[in-house]
């Protein structure tokens, strides 16, 4: 798999094409499901090292910062593999939190919760550890989440766990909602009602302030078979092209009906 490390911008006013701008820094690993976190005029590109990628958008230039653990462990001891894709990560208050992740394909997953402050450069862990250990107070590892933020928490849902001892059908998908107090540093599993989605990951996904909804489009299921009429046989994984909103004040699940595309 090969990886593009060019940039490009448009202007949303004007809307008069796309143009080229500088791309990173060379020796920077491949750009995958790796969010530009924006803060103050910068897009901020974590990629699972202690260092952050900056993007300046009035020079349109690149630098690199180097961060470290407040708790003065050696980076490696967090991310061993120096390299984290498929993350969780939003910004809050000027603070970059990222919750999962994988460190290589084929892993299981992640379920620590850390956060930057983006002016110090220190990082906290808040939950979870490196290695995969079963714990019911805080999320599954996992990778490709859905995940938002509203009312100062931070919520995830769905994704997969990578189970390679099982084959490449046997991916663990999830089906719950999970928030993290941002302020009082905790979690919480999500009690919900409603016509939700099945189970499924790597869903396009976002927050509507306005409609204060979280919306959740598409995804994919390894393990879920469906049928192909043309070639008159079943296969196993299914796509989606369904679409539904999370509302957060009463805990409940909403399909949206949609025209032109089908479930699956």
């Amino acid at each position: 798999m090969s990886s593009l490390t060019d940039g490009w911008a448009l202007d949303l006013k004007d809307l008069n094409g796309w143009r080229p701008v500088t791309g990173p820094p060379p020796r920077t690993p491949p750009i995958y499901h790796q969010p530009l976190i924006v803060y103050e005029g910068n897009g901020h590109l974590f990629q699972g090292q202690n260092v952050l990628r900056v993007f300046d958008f009035n020079t349109e230039t690149w630098s690199e910062v180097a961060t470290q653990l407040r708790n003065g462990d050696p980076w490696r001891k967090l991310i061993p593999k120096n390299y984290l894709i498929a993350f969780a990560a939003h910004l809050y208050k000027g603070k970059i939190y990222v919750f999962g992740g994988r460190e290589e394909w084929g892993e299981y997953g992640r379920n620590v919760m850390m956060s930057l402050d983006i002016k110090t450069l220190l990082w906290d862990v808040w939950s979870g550890t490196p290695e995969v250990k079963g714990d019911v107070t805080i999320p599954g590892p996992r990778a490709y989440a859905c995940s938002w933020i509203a009312d100062d928490k931070f919520y995830l849902s769905l994704g997969s766990a990578k189970r390679k001892d099982q084959g490449p059908g046997a991916d663990y998908m999830y089906l719950d909602i999970w928030s993290f107090d941002l302020v009082a540093h905790n979690w919480v599993e999500e009690k919900f009602a409603g016509n939700g989605p099945c189970f499924r990951t790597q869903s396009a996904h976002t927050f509507n302030g306005a409609w204060k909804k979280a919306l959740i489009f598409g995804g994919y299921n390894a393990r879920m078979p469906s049928s192909q009429p043309e070639a008159g046989a079943m296969r196993i994984g299914s796509y989606f092209a369904d679409t539904f909103a999370w509302c957060a004040e009463n805990k409940r699940w909403l399909q949206v009906i949609t025209k032109g595309f089908p479930t699956m």
